[in-house]
C-alpha cells in the first residue's frame, strides 16, 4: 500500500453485518433517492464503496456546503499559525469593503461568529447577481446582535474564505495544500468554482472525489491527526466539531437540531457531520471510529435527513464492539448490490418503458400555448428504446435524447450557464435522462444534470385528444430556472412534421 492511501476490508472485520450494510442501500432505494456514491470507513478500513454511473472512484464531485468545513480548516490553520484569532473583528480585514458608516452589529462580528453562523443577518446577504460577495456583508441591513443565533448563511462562509485568501495572497485550496491536503493524499487536481469578483466560492464550490471527502473527514474525525501526525490543532477540531450556538429552534429537521460548531453540524449519538445540499455528507462518529460519506443529488426529491435517518436505523443499530464472523454470502451480496448502483429511474417500478400510442404521437408537432418555460413548439420522436424531445424555446430549437427504461448521456441543449466562475458562461452541461409511462397516454422524464453543477429536471407529459398537457419542476442552485412551470399544446399537423428534430 502506498502512503496515503485508504486501506479496504470487510464489514464485518470492523464489526459491521454486511446484511445490515445492504438493508441501507435497499431503504434508499425504496425511496427512489438519488445518491452518485457511498463509502463506509471503520476502525481504520473502508468496508463499503460504490457509485452510480456516470460516477466513478476517481471523478471530481461538487461538493456544495461541505465546501463550508474546507474554509472552516483553513481557518484553523490560520489560528495555528498565530495570523488570525477567533475573537478578531471580521471588518477589521476588509477597510476597503465598507461603508462610511457601519452598522454596530456588523462592526462587532467576530471570526467565531461567523464560523458558528452566529451573524448579524436573517438572511443571505448576496444573490447570484451581485458583482461582490464579499461586499454585500457589510452593506447589508443587521437584524440583531452577533454571535447571540444561529442562522444558516453562506454570506458568513464568503467573507471567512475571503478573509483567508487575504491574508495568504492564495486561493483556499492551494494555501491548505502543503499543510493538509498534501499530507493526506487529496487529489492534486481537485478546485473550487470561483466568485463573480475573484476568489474562491468556499460556501458552495468545492469538487473533489468522495475518498479525498473521507480523507478530510477522517482528519477531524481524528482530532486533526493524519497517520499519528498532527495537521490542524487538536483545540480548533475540538471547538470546530463541538456545540458553539443551539439550532434547535432554527431548523425543521431533527437531525439539525443538535447544534453547530464552525461549519459542521453536531448530530445525534455524540457524532458531527459536514452537509451540503443535495445529499453531500460525512458523517463521523468518534466513540465508534465511524465514518459515512456519501454524495449525489437530492434536490427537490429527498433529503440528507433521509440518509441519515436510514443509516441510524440499520447499520448504527447493528454495530458490533468486535469483529463479526466472515460471511461470504452476504458480502457477495452487498459486493453485488455496490456494483449495480444506478440513478434511480421515474417511477420506480411502477413505470413501463413503452406505451401502446407511441406510433400515434411520435413525429406530432405541438403548438405551445403561452407557458412559464416559454416553449413555443415541442414534439417527440421514438425509435426502439430510445426518444428525443425537440422543442423551441427562447434561445432556439433544442433536441434531448432519453432512454426509455434506461438512461442516456448527453448535453443539456441549454446555453449560457456558469462555469468555472459564477455568472460566466461555461460548456453545455452533461445530463444523463430516462423516461417511463405511467400510462398509454403519459410520460415521466427525468434529467439529471450530471456535471460540475449538479440539479434536475422532471417533467410530465400527457397526450389526450390531440392536445398535449404539460409540466415542469426544476431542482437547481442558480440554473434550469426557465424549465419550471404548466403548459399545453395542440397537434398542428399529422406525423412527419418538420420539426427541430
Amino acid at each position: 500500500m502506498k502512503e496515503n492511501e485508504l486501506i479496504f476490508g470487510q464489514p464485518e472485520e470492523a464489526g459491521i453485518p454486511s446484511q445490515a450494510v445492504t438493508e441501507f442501500l435497499d431503504r434508499l432505494q425504496k425511496k427512489r433517492l438519488c445518491l452518485h456514491g457511498l463509502l463506509l470507513w471503520r476502525n481504520g478500513k473502508v468496508v463499503a464503496e460504490g457509485y452510480a454511473k456516470p460516477f466513478h472512484k476517481d471523478r471530481k464531485h461538487r461538493m456544495y456546503s461541505i465546501s463550508k468545513t474546507f474554509v472552516s480548516a483553513a481557518i484553523g490553520l490560520l489560528v495555528d499559525e498565530g495570523l488570525l484569532r477567533l475573537d478578531d473583528r471580521v471588518i477589521d480585514y476588509f477597510p476597503g469593503d465598507r461603508p462610511l458608516e457601519v452598522h454596530p452589529f456588523i462592526s462587532m462580528a467576530t471570526v467565531h461568529d461567523l464560523l458558528c453562523m452566529a451573524t448579524p443577518f436573517d438572511y443571505n446577504t448576496y444573490s447570484f447577481t451581485d458583482p461582490d460577495w464579499v461586499k454585500t456583508f457589510f452593506y447589508a441591513k443587521a437584524t440583531h446582535a452577533p454571535g447571540t443565533v444561529f442562522s444558516y448563511n453562506t454570506s458568513a462562509t464568503v467573507v471567512l474564505n475571503a478573509l483567508v485568501e487575504k491574508l495568504t495572497g492564495q486561493l483556499f485550496l492551494d494555501y491548505m495544500r502543503p499543510k493538509l491536503l498534501d499530507p493526506i493524499g487529496f487529489s492534486k487536481d481537485a478546485w473550487c468554482v470561483q466568485r463573480p469578483e475573484g476568489g474562491s466560492w468556499g460556501g458552495s464550490g468545492v469538487l473533489c472525489t468522495l475518498r479525498d471527502l473521507a480523507k478530510f473527514a477522517l482528519v477531524f474525525l481524528h482530532g486533526g491527526k493524519w497517520e499519528g501526525r498532527q495537521l490542524i490543532s487538536e483545540d480548533y477540531v475540538k471547538r470546530a466539531t463541538s456545540c458553539q450556538v443551539p439550532t434547535e429552534h432554527a431548523v425543521s429537521l431533527e437531525t439539525e437540531s443538535y447544534g453547530y460548531g464552525y461549519q459542521i453540524w453536531r448530530t445525534a449519538n455524540n457524532g458531527f457531520a459536514f452537509h451540503g445540499m443535495g445529499g453531500q455528507i460525512a458523517l463521523c462518529l468518534p466513540e465508534q471510529d465511524l465514518l459515512l460519506c456519501t454524495y449525489g443529488d437530492l434536490q427537490g426529491f429527498g433529503h440528507s435527513h433521509d440518509v441519515i435517518t436510514a443509516f441510524w436505523d440499520t447499520v448504527y443499530k447493528s454495530l458490533s464492539d468486535e469483529p463479526l464472523p466472515e460471511n461470504k454470502p452476504e458480502q457477495e451480496k452487498l459486493a453485488a448490490k455496490l456494483a449495480s448502483l444506478s440513478l434511480p429511474l421515474p417511477l420506480g417500478d411502477m413505470g413501463k418503458p413503452t406505451s401502446a400510442l407511441i406510433p400515434t404521437i411520435s413525429g406530432r408537432k405541438y403548438i405551445m400555448e403561452d407557458n412559464p418555460m416559454g416553449i413555443t413548439q415541442m414534439c417527440f420522436e421514438f425509435a426502439g428504446d430510445l426518444g428525443r424531445f425537440c422543442y423551441t424555446n427562447k434561445s432556439g430549437d433544442h433536441t434531448l435524447e432519453f432512454g426509455l427504461g434506461h438512461f442516456v448521456s448527453g448535453k443539456f441543449p441549454e446555453p449560457g450557464y456558469a462555469g468555472r466562475k459564477i455568472n460566466v458562461p461555461g460548456d453545455l452541461y452533461n445530463y444523463d435522462a430516462a423516461g417511463m409511462w405511467f400510462s398509454d397516454d403519459t410520460l415521466l422524464l427525468t434529467v439529471y444534470i450530471t456535471d460540475d453543477y449538479l440539479g434536475n429536471l422532471r417533467t410530465q407529459f400527457t397526450f389526450r385528444d390531440n392536445g398535449v398537457s404539460v409540466y415542469m419542476r426544476r431542482s437547481a442552485e442558480n440554473f434550469l430556472q426557465q424549465y419550471h412551470g404548466f403548459g399545453y399544446g395542440t397537434v398542428v399537423d399529422s406525423p412527419g412534421c418538420s420539426c427541430p428534430c
